[in-house]
């Protein structure tokens, strides 16, 4: 996940800022998102991290 995988899209030219949000794995269906989070700009500032999310689940009787 880098800027070129937006080719074409005239992001360069456009955005001095930019956030790239993609998944590491597939979604589960459990309640938890592992996600990479790359972010940049045009000062050539930016770095890629790894982000954990676990918001849980909803019980089948509609609590929790």
């Amino acid at each position: 996940m880098e800027l070129q995988h937006l080719v074409y899209s005239g992001l360069e030219q456009f955005a001095r800022q930019f956030l790239l949000v993609n998944r590491q794995q597939t979604y589960r269906s459990d309640g938890v998102h592992d996600i990479w989070l790359r972010a940049g700009c045009s000062a050539g500032y930016g770095g890629l991290r790894g982000v954990h999310i676990a918001e849980g689940l909803t019980a089948t009787e509609g609590t929790g």
